[in-house]
């Protein structure tokens, strides 16, 4: 199996930028507008992300096994036996003034819930199939070409036996003009 890792967001992720510092925040990929509140994407707990972005926050601990994402995935079909995709749905702030208590949140980025989605294990239908592919169709395969290679030169064997020594007609076989009285 293979397991593949996809805690990196790509170079064709949208940047989100801060307004008042005019500075990226890595990894956070910018999703829509509410009622003027930009709501960005990352992974759980800003993994891999900006380190301004835990600086704001208490609590956070990232770390690869708990906020990654992972997919395993069988070599020969392609069929992903075990997958793990978590993001985290954040609220990204504007300066704020002239309200006391949300001060506080001018110019962060705050987290409002993650989540994940897990594929563990196959129907047992998928595992059966994938069984049959990966391990008795190989042997199967061969054992069938070979035995179609013995019929296949039989075949030609019988008809150049039959071109050099002749076609001779079956005892048991007649024609219906056989069954007509002769005219002479």
């Amino acid at each position: 199996m293979i397991k593949y890792s996809y805690n990196k967001i790509t170079k064709n992720t949208i940047k989100l930028y801060s307004k008042t510092t005019n500075t990226c925040l890595k990894n956070m990929e910018l999703l829509f507008y509410f009622a003027d509140f930009p709501i960005a994407a990352s992974f759980p707990h800003f993994l891999n992300g900006d380190k301004a972005l835990l600086k704001s926050i208490t609590g956070l601990k990232p770390n690869e096994e708990n906020h990654g994402s992972y997919l395993i995935v069988e070599p020969l079909t392609g069929v992903p036996v075990e997958s793990r995709a978590r993001s985290q749905s954040n609220l990204v702030m504007h300066p704020t003034s002239g309200f006391s208590n949300i001060d506080k949140f001018s110019n962060m980025t705050i987290p409002m819930f993650w989540a994940e989605y897990n594929q563990v294990g196959l129907p047992w239908y998928i595992t059966t199939l994938m069984y049959f592919t990966v391990i008795v169709l190989p042997y199967t395969q061969s054992i069938g070409s070979i035995l179609m290679m013995i019929a296949g030169l039989a075949m030609i064997g019988k008809s150049i036996f039959d071109a050099i020594f002749g076609y001779k007609k079956p005892l048991y076989s007649y024609s219906s003009l056989d069954l007509l009285p002769s005219i002479s």
